[in-house]
């Protein structure tokens, strides 16, 4: 192999590889970027976030001192932020719906829906649910349902007695 086939190897690796690192780099910036500007935008909102976590254009987050849980959502171009005053619910837990099965015992049938229920204080009001997953806007599950068990438990420390 002579000193010209090698740098023409080395030239082409690089023209494969290089955009995909610019398209990375590119990637991590814009999801910095759109942290920052819904942490801002929570802030305006008078809520400290002071623990979240983000997964399929979602970010769920608590604000520890005034209790109150956030859900950001955006979808298709369409934003959505909610505010969850912890102290109206009296409970909470994780609700995983199954094809063709009315309850989560058969482990064996995929999921269709993954949410953590809010059940209000009121007796008039209404139940709210957070969804961490819907197969009708997502292929596959990922960590929804490990991430809906840990926000449950985030929630129900912070659930006023």
């Amino acid at each position: 192999m002579d000193f010209g086939t090698l740098l023409i190897g080395i030239g082409a690796l690089a023209v494969m590889i290089v955009p995909i690192i610019l398209i990375q780099i590119s990637n991590k910036r814009k999801a910095t970027q759109k942290l920052e500007g819904l942490l801002d935008h929570a802030r305006l909102s008078g809520i400290n976030v002071t623990s979240y976590d983000i997964w399929n254009e979602k970010l769920i987050g608590l604000d520890g001192n005034s209790k109150k849980l956030i859900l950001f959502t955006s979808i298709n171009d369409q934003s959505t932020l909610k505010v969850f005053n912890l102290s109206e619910y009296q409970s909470c837990s994780v609700k995983v719906d199954r094809k063709g099965s009315k309850s989560k015992d058969n482990p064996n049938l995929p999921i269709e829906r993954i949410s953590l229920c809010l059940k209000t204080n009121n007796p008039n009001g209404v139940d709210e649910s957070v969804s961490f997953y819907d197969a009708t806007l997502n292929m596959t599950v990922n960590n929804e349902l490990a991430l809906a068990e840990k926000w449950e438990k985030v929630v129900k420390k912070n659930l006023t007695k």
